[in-house]
C-alpha cells in the first residue's frame, strides 16, 4: 500500500489536475505530470515538466527563462565571437 504524502494547506492549494507536488531541500516544486504512448512499450511514459516553486512568503514563483544574451561563451565559441563579428 502506498503512504500517501501529506503537505500544509499552503502547498496544497496549487495542486490541481495534471499537477504534483515535490518536496525539495529548499521547500517545494509544482511540476505538470502528463503521460505518452511510446510505440513499442507496453505501458505509458510519464513526463514532467517543472514549473516553478512553492514558498510559504511569497507563494508560487514561476521558473525562470534565462535570455539569450545572458549566455558565457568559452573556447573556440569564444575566440570565434570576439574576433569576427
Amino acid at each position: 500500500m502506498k503512504k500517501s504524502v501529506v503537505y500544509p494547506d499552503w502547498v496544497e492549494k496549487y495542486r490541481g489536475k495534471g499537477r504534483t507536488i515535490r518536496k525539495t531541500k529548499n521547500g517545494y516544486a509544482l511540476y505538470e505530470c502528463t503521460s505518452v504512448y511510446v510505440k513499442g512499450l507496453n505501458y505509458p511514459k510519464s513526463v514532467q515538466k517543472y514549473l516553478g516553486r512553492i514558498t510559504e512568503n511569497d507563494g508560487f514563483i514561476p521558473k525562470q527563462i534565462p535570455h539569450s544574451n545572458n549566455f558565457i561563451e568559452f573556447g573556440l565559441s569564444h575566440f570565434i565571437i570576439s574576433n569576427f563579428k
